[in-house]
Parts: C-alpha cells; structure tokens; sequence
C-alpha cells in the first residue's frame, strides 16, 4: 500500500541520492539479502490471491506454510531482539538518569522525544563521518584499518562539534510556521502553542500522573475491601474459631523431665561417656545400662577391647561402639530391630515408637549411677565459672567514651524569679 508511512519513508530512502546504502544493509541486516529467502522473496512478490486466501482466520499459518525459509528468518529475527521488559527497564534508566528536580515531567518526556527520535539520527551521521576519515587516513597511508577497541564518540573532536550547528539548522526548518501550517491542523497548532501551553501550566503530565497513581491505590483498596481475605472478621466470630482449633502443638510438647531424659539419652549413647568411667565401675555401669549387650562373653573382656576401633571380626555383640551405632540406626529406621525379640519388635512398629523410645528401649539411665555423677561435675564445673565471670565485676571498659554523664535535670532558680504558689498564679514580686 503507498499510503502507508512505513512504506512512504522505505520508499524515499531507498529513491533518495546517497541512502540506498543504508536501504542495503537494513535488508542485510533482516536476512532478506540470502539466496533463500531472495528466492521466496521472487515468489511473493508475484504473488495473486490464489495462492493464499486473504480473509483466512490464520494467515501467518497459511504464510509460514507457503514460504517457510522467510518466515523462519523472521522468526530467528524477533526473537533476537529485546524482550518488552528489557525495553521498559532500559526507559526507566533513561528517565532516572535525566531526572531533573528543577525540570518537569513534561519536560524530561519530551527532551527524551527529542534523543530517541531526532537527535540519534544527528549523532549517527556524525559517528558516520569519523568512520569515513578514519577509512580514508588508512587508505592513503596504506595501512590495514585497525580493530576497534571501543565505539565511535559523535562529539569528541572539532569536525563533529561543527556538525552539530548545522544539524540542528537543518532540523529547526520543519518547525517554521509555514512547515507547521503544513503539517498540522488548527486545532492542534493551537494547543501547543506557547499561550496556551503558559495557560495550561508545564506540570499537565506529572498531575496526570499522579491522578492515575490515586485511582490505582484506590482500585486496590477497593478490592481489598470487596475481598473475603481482607474483609474485618466480628469480635465473636474470632472467639468462637478460636475455641473450635486444634493444635498439634500440646501432642509434641514435652515437659522438663523428658528433655532431661533425652539428654541423658544422648549422653549415654556416646562413645566419650564410656571412655570417662574407670575400670571398676564400668563393667557394673555396663551391665545397667546396656542390660542387652552385657553378656557372660562381655564380662570376660577387656574395657580396651569393648571400645576399640571396629574391625572385622568385631560385630554389635562385642564391640560397644557397633552396638551404639546399631541402637542409633534401629532408632532411625536405617536398620532392621535385631536387639529385641520378633514379638517386641512387632509390638514397637506397631504403636509407632519414636526415636526416643527406641532409644530407652535399649538404654536403662535411670539405672545409672555413673550418669549422675557426671551431671553433678557439670553443674559444679558451670558454678565455678559463673563465679569466675562474676569476680571480674559487670563494668566492661573504664574507656572515657563509656562513661555515660546522668544530665542534670534540676532547675535553678534565678533571685527575681518566684516559683508559683498552689493557687496556680504568680505572686505579686
């Protein structure tokens, strides 16, 4: 269609002296240049509407199916350009980087018009020029052109700056008002006319702005006020939930007593606790606590013996580290219960013992006597150094600024002044 603008402006670089190269490398830079797509490209333009029907409900089908080397290209090509949000982030770095207190939002949107839509072409033409000189320079001197290590600056040196004067000569023509009268309607010319601008003020878009950031706060509030989650429960209706929920929080809890017994638990389960008993005890100690693992052929054995390092001809039956490991396993659910009976055993996984269970299952401490002693040398060992910590005193440094000075709040009363009396008015002086 030669009324279509994208058309027109495709159409008047491609006729315009000078500009067919950039025509060239805009199609390069499509892919439309390759033979197989200039192939298709052959074909599609002679194309009649018999070839595909013009009033189909899916007509990039019905094109991807009729040329499908075109259509990949342009499917390869979009989707290498920038995502949508990757657009609007790189508008908001823009906007924060031009942001001006002093300036208002209708003035940082259209000085960014002005870049994105005029100046970018002036500044592309200047680093155009600096290419040229600098191909030129290589060819005179015959010298290959050298690789750069950075892009080219449209304003660094005094043959761009000297550009920049004419560029904005050459853009200034297109808003004369003759050009404008042109160009724009009455009506449109009128509102953008500076008494009218005066008179509608510079901050339009920024109370646009906020009259739309109004209504959006408003919108949630009043979906929060419509919706069920948000909306305010009775007084009464909370008591009466309150007293229907259940909790499996007083099933898990546990008292004081039991936590003490699953740290002696833990203790006894340790390999440290039985290096710490001595031989005459620890056979005894042994028999109490482990009444499964003590057997007439453990009694004949050394405590070296019992507690060295497993090898293997060691096994849970003589060797009390494997049998720790083997209790701590059972209690897991890594290993099957081979300590107890089949009948106790059934009987466990039956009421679904936990791992505390199976741990006293195995382990007797309130048999202990050794255990006991142990707690007692802890709790001595933590009064000593709660005394220790106490000699030192509670201040922590004589430094100056630690030193924290109490401000006198107490007023001084001057010889003409007279407090009030408790009548609530001031005496005659």
């Amino acid at each position: 269609d030669g009324r279509d603008a994208i058309y027109t402006s495709f159409m008047e670089k491609w006729t315009s002296k000078g500009k067919s190269a950039h025509v060239v490398h805009w199609l390069q830079q499509l892919g439309l240049m390759t033979s197989k797509v200039r192939n298709e490209l052959k074909r599609l333009s002679q194309e009649t509407e018999v070839i595909r029907d013009v009033n189909s409900s899916t007509r990039l089908l019905d094109f991807a199916a009729t040329y499908p080397q075109t259509f990949d290209m342009f499917w390869s090509k979009m989707g290498m350009y920038p995502h949508s949000t990757r657009i609007v982030e790189q508008c908001h770095g823009v906007e924060r980087n031009a942001y001006n207190s002093q300036a208002s939002h209708d003035m940082r949107d259209s000085r960014t018009n002005y870049i994105a839509n005029e100046e970018y072409a002036n500044r592309r033409e200047r680093r155009q020029c600096i290419l040229e000189i600098e191909a030129s320079k290589a060819v005179s001197t015959e010298q290959s052109k050298k690789q750069r290590t950075s892009s080219v600056k449209h304003n660094d040196r005094k043959v761009t700056q000297q550009m920049i004067g004419g560029q904005l000569l050459e853009d200034s023509k297109q808003y004369t008002t003759e050009q404008l009268a042109q160009r724009l309607p009455e009506d449109i010319r009128q509102k953008f006319s500076i008494k009218s601008i005066v008179k509608r003020g510079t901050d339009v878009g920024k109370k646009a702005l906020g009259e739309k950031k109004v209504e959006h706060a408003e919108a949630v509030a009043r979906k929060k006020r419509e919706s069920t989650t948000f909306s305010q429960t009775p007084f009464e209706d909370l008591i009466e939930d309150a007293q229907k929920l259940e909790t499996a929080n007083d099933l898990a809890w546990k008292s004081k007593d039991a936590i003490k017994h699953a740290k002696q638990l833990n203790t006894v389960l340790t390999k440290s606790y039985w290096n710490k008993i001595k031989v005459d005890c620890f056979f005894e100690e042994l028999e109490k606590v482990f009444p499964c693992f003590y057997t007439p052929t453990v009694s004949r054995m050394t405590k070296t013996a019992l507690l060295q390092r497993p090898t293997s001809a060691c096994s849970a039956k003589n060797n009390l580290n494997l049998f720790i490991k083997l209790v701590k396993d059972i209690a897991e659910g890594k290993a099957p219960n081979t300590l107890s009976t089949k009948r106790r055993a059934q009987q466990l996984k039956r009421a679904k013992a936990t791992k505390l269970d199976l741990w006293a299952e195995f382990a007797n401490v309130e048999a202990s006597e050794y255990l006991s002693v142990v707690e007692e040398k802890a709790f001595e060992k933590n009064a000593l150094m709660r005394d220790v910590i106490a000699s030192f005193g509670t201040e922590t440094t004589t430094h100056a600024r630690f030193q924290m000075t109490k401000a006198d709040l107490t007023t001084t009363y001057t010889t003409d002044y007279i407090p009030p009396s408790d009548d609530g008015h001031d005496d005659e002086p």
